[in-house]
């Protein structure tokens, strides 16, 4: 199964954790840590240059995982991505990354302002952004829909909430939750995960603090349940041993929807 992943950790452990509800062996491509925004502006031929935001940075300081990330930005996997069967999405990038926008070209990127060498400098190239609305992000999402709809004609969607209850870093962001909701009712094709109760989670979902960024396997087989009650239709599932245990995992029953 060929995944286009608009997504960050959300999304991608929702699959990497339920490998075989998505055929056994899916294929990802993944264009993660950048807000729907940022693609639609390389879709428009806006493009950023990551050297025009690199010699504002202290590069030493800029490595590992965190470079990774930031250099991804850049770049996209999935718009021009073809025979995708399913395109899974989340929240996150659009709640939580706060960017600039080049003053001349109107690209945008997003920067940790720790590592900004001299921020009278960047600011004279860069104006801050805040982060876009609830509304916008759902007008912007519908409109990247149609683009990869466009090259993959009649492709499902799953959508994931990023789990926004469960640490208060992001209560501010809750009103978030509602996409999923909205978009579902008005684009077909388009299936939500929907919100976790918290007497369905597992101990091991949260810290000790009853908190948590990331839920265990479970609890996103349960989002992908639910979407599969909506009509989400999933291929057939190549392990049967795993079969007994997905069952399990999504409810006890398996759903009429999903073709095993």
């Amino acid at each position: 199964m060929k995944i286009l992943a608009r997504g960050d950790c959300c999304s991608q452990r929702a699959i990497s954790l339920n490998r075989e509800l998505f055929g056994g062996a899916p294929s990802v491509y993944a264009d993660e840590k950048q807000p729907v925004r940022f693609l639609l502006e390389k879709l428009d031929g806006n493009l950023p240059s990551q050297s025009a935001v690199l010699k504002h940075l202290d590069q030493d300081a800029l490595n590992g995982i965190d470079r990774y990330y930031f250099e991804s930005q850049f770049t996209s996997n999935t718009l021009d991505l073809v025979g995708a069967d399913l395109i899974c999405m989340d929240s996150y990038a659009d709640m939580n990354f706060k960017s600039y926008r080049h003053r001349r070209e109107g690209w945008s990127a997003w920067v940790d302002p720790q590592l900004i060498l001299d921020h009278a400098a960047f600011e004279e190239e860069f104006a801050f952004e805040p982060r876009p609305s609830m509304e916008q992000v759902i007008e912007d999402t519908k409109r990247l829909i149609a683009h990869y709809r466009r090259i993959n004609p009649g492709i499902p969607v799953l959508y994931l909430a990023q789990p926004v209850t469960w640490h208060p870093r992001f209560h501010r962001f809750a009103e978030f939750n509602k996409i999923g909701h909205v978009l579902a009712s008005s684009i077909p094709g388009f299936f939500f995960g929907g919100i976790p109760r918290h007497k369905d989670l597992s101990p091991e979902d949260l810290d000790e603090l009853g908190w948590t960024l990331h839920f265990d396997a479970p609890s996103y087989a349960r989002m992908i349940r639910n979407a599969v009650k909506s009509g989400l239709e999933l291929p057939r599932i190549v392990n049967a041993a795993y079969l007994n245990n997905a069952v399990d995992i999504i409810g006890g029953i398996p759903c009429p929807a999903v073709r095993f």
